[in-house]
């Protein structure tokens, strides 16, 4: 959804663990800007509040140079945080 956005060139949506247990996650969003785009992430969250249900809206947008592709050329969400090094504890 936010690659409808002119501003985004690409973007991968993850759920992020919450807390300890079965307590939930928390979507969390990367997002590759468009050549020349000056999007935040602010700008991000109201376009996919216009769109989306509350709970569904991306928690943090980051915006990041690239996201990372497997062999085939397709997106790997596995372990994405880690790799673009922003794994780390989750508040509620």
């Amino acid at each position: 959804m936010l690659n409808g956005h002119p501003g985004v060139a690409e973007s991968a949506v993850i759920g992020v663990r919450v807390g300890e247990g079965l307590m939930g996650e928390r979507v969390e969003a990367f997002v590759v800007k468009s050549a020349g785009s000056e999007v935040d992430e602010a700008a991000l969250q109201a376009f996919a509040r216009d769109k989306l249900a509350d709970f569904k809206v991306p928690c943090r947008i980051v915006i990041v140079a690239g996201i990372p592709k497997g062999a085939t050329g397709r997106m790997r969400r596995i372990g994405l945080a880690e790799k673009l090094g922003l794994a780390g504890p989750v508040e509620a």
